[in-house]
């Protein structure tokens, strides 16, 4: 339709995009992240109408960070497991890239090192999970007959799955 095409443009300028082969190569890596979008909902248990928003506010930034898509997806189904959705996925993708663990280049650490960085990373999420915030609570499984979230999170089973 025309405001679909209207929307197209305005979107293209909106990013400065004026050529056919930048307009190309932008639509294809668009559609390329709303497929990520909807495939880590889907392990998340979270229905998509937009894409765009859940790619400007977490996909975007995800990537730029160096998160390749299937560990990613990878995250969500682990995600999913406590209850989260995208913005508690968030606050696991944030740690997990503040301690390094982004791609397959923790091999080059010692295993003391690495063993320290994935004990950090669980410690501090497991903080988030057990605080009273509105966030957590928002992002939170209903305890259920083993209660709320689990005492520690084991980042070495998601890494292992991130890196194979």
């Amino acid at each position: 339709s025309m405001a679909t095409l209207d929307a197209l443009v305005s979107e293209l300028l909106e990013k400065e995009i004026t050529t056919k082969p930048a307009a190309k190569e932008y639509l294809e890596q668009r559609t390329q992240k709303a497929e990520l979008v909807f495939q880590v909902a889907k392990k998340l248990g979270v229905r998509v109408q937009n894409p765009r928003v859940y790619i400007e506010e977490y996909a975007d930034k995800w990537l730029e960070r160096g998160f390749e898509p299937e560990s990613l997806i990878k995250i969500a189904a682990f995600c999913f497991k406590l209850g989260y959705d995208f913005q508690g996925m968030d606050g696991i993708v944030s740690s997990m890239y503040e301690q390094g663990l982004v791609d397959e280049n923790h091999q080059d650490r010692d295993d003391k090192e690495y063993e320290n960085v994935i004990d950090n990373t669980s410690n501090q999420v497991s903080a988030f999970a057990h605080s009273s915030s509105p966030h957590f609570l928002k992002n939170r499984r209903p305890p259920g007959k083993r209660g709320g979230p689990p005492e520690k999170l084991d980042f070495t089973r998601v890494h292992v799955c991130i890196t194979r």
